[in-house]
């Protein structure tokens, strides 16, 4: 214990630093340890060891002896620049014009903002801020205590450079802002939410501060957006009327006429019903979903179905014909994202991550067994 302590005196009085300001411990073995000869080196490594929720410093000296080497010394004076660093999570934010859904294709605009809340200044030799869009597969919820974490795979990225490593500058204690405009091109997919066990795809901006020095420590700070497709990527179907029927085993034939094959999230759309009943069996409800296919381009396949409505006429219906022209809305649920189909770009790298494509299912129930049956046939969402 005496050899110990005779060496932190020995190394507070080498570095010059103050016991009493953790602070300036960070300050100093940061900018100033490389300065130390090999002699200095080989006798003490220092680590330590930031504890945020107690707000102590705990400080472990090593001796390395004659064989101390550069990476034991980086390794320590890495890990005291990262807490050094972590001091200025909390300074960075995004802020953006408009409360979003933004649009492919059309620009983002925004303000960078760095508030040192410290009383030491902070030096970066680059700041960038990045858009990228990645798509997450979410892993399925279970009973077991096992984490596994979602598995990200980044399909786009484009960068704006703030302060290049040309010029590196100093932040002193204060706020400072910086425009930026980001432009996401025509042909990215829409944004899609996802659970437990689904696959979603993400859009953030991200901003990066690098500092100076060998190590180059990183302070990052991103936010989410929502981004829609542009009108360019609109899968095209016909707007003529389209017909899908089906039948089960008891004859009974569903027929349904749709007005036009394209629909909007949030805007009603009408079709024709028929229904031909030779043996009056008992209709519990015919019901009407969509349901969303998303292949990605790993081949996973995800399928969403969305609720839309029973017909009302045919809830507990008995009898021989039913025709009706029947007209319903689409929910406004920001799942419901536009199709998507686009094709590998020419001129670039992109790899489109996903297709997506819809049905318009229709579930006839009967009360008895073996009964029931589906029409269903593809509608575009744009």
């Amino acid at each position: 214990m005496l050899l110990l302590k005779n060496n932190i005196d020995r190394f507070r009085k080498t570095l010059h630093i103050d016991k009493k300001n953790p602070y300036h411990i960070l300050h100093r073995l940061t900018h100033l340890w490389g300065n130390c000869d090999r002699t200095k080196r080989k006798i003490l490594c220092t680590h330590i060891l930031y504890v945020y929720s107690i707000g102590i410093f705990h400080v472990y000296y090593t001796d390395f002896g004659e064989n101390a080497s550069c990476c034991n010394i980086y390794t320590y004076t890495w890990i005291a620049s990262l807490t050094y660093m972590m001091e200025y999570r909390n300074s960075i934010n995004i802020k953006l014009n408009g409360s979003g859904p933004y649009i492919a294709g059309e620009p983002i605009t925004g303000t960078l903002i760095f508030n040192n809340k410290l009383q030491q200044p902070i030096t970066f030799k680059r700041i960038y801020v990045k858009f990228f869009g990645e798509t997450i597969q979410h892993p399925q919820i279970t009973i077991s205590y096992q984490a596994v974490n979602p598995i990200h795979s980044r399909f786009f990225q484009q960068n704006v450079i703030i302060q290049g490593e040309e010029s590196k500058f100093t932040l002193h204690n204060g706020i400072r802002t910086w425009s930026f405009t980001i432009t996401p091109p025509k042909y990215l997919p829409s944004s899609i939410n996802a659970t437990s066990g689904q696959i979603s795809i993400d859009y953030c901006i991200q901003a990066t501060f690098v500092q100076s020095g060998i190590l180059g420590m990183k302070l990052r700070h991103q936010h989410k957006i929502w981004l829609n497709p542009h009108s360019s990527t609109r899968v095209n179907l016909s707007n003529l009327p389209i017909e899908a029927e089906n039948r089960n085993n008891k004859k009974a034939i569903l027929s349904i006429i749709l007005a036009r094959g394209q629909l909007k999230r949030g805007n009603p759309f009408s079709f024709d019903i028929k229904l031909h009943n030779p043996k009056n069996d008992e209709i519990k409800h015919v019901s009407v979903h969509l349901v969303q296919k998303c292949t990605f381009s790993d081949n996973k396949k995800v399928s969403r179905e969305f609720s839309i409505s029973n017909i009302p006429d045919l809830s507990n219906f008995i009898g021989e014909n039913y025709n009706e022209t029947v007209q319903l809305k689409i929910p406004n649920i920001l799942n419901i994202v536009p199709s998507y189909n686009e094709k590998k770009q020419a001129d670039n790298d992109f790899e489109p991550p996903v297709s997506i494509e819809y049905v318009l299912k229709f579930k006839a129930i009967f009360r008895g067994f073996f009964k029931n049956f589906k029409v269903k046939f593809p509608v575009v969402l744009y």
